[in-house]
């Protein structure tokens, strides 16, 4: 899996997103990562969700896509207001 793509954050107010774009390499690696929860695709890019945060305070949260030949994550940034 190579990154292909990645965003400037877009939003405004008190959130905004960054978008990942990676090219899967083989059937084998959709496959791979078809089988993996939400917390498995985390560890794989090197993040994870954060909660529990105090009023005020920034955070970032993760969704993923997957097609047929890309991963996508979605990096959300968001204030706790």
């Amino acid at each position: 899996m190579k990154k292909i793509f990645e965003s400037e954050y877009n939003g405004r107010g008190e959130s905004c997103e960054k978008l990942h774009v990676y090219e899967l390499e083989s059937d084998e690696e959709f496959f791979e990562i078809d089988e993996m929860n939400h917390d498995e695709r985390c560890e794989m890019c090197g993040v994870a969700n954060e909660y529990g945060v105090p009023p005020g305070a920034a955070y970032h949260t993760y969704e993923f896509v997957l097609t047929g030949t890309h991963f996508i994550m979605i990096e959300n940034f968001a204030l706790n207001v």
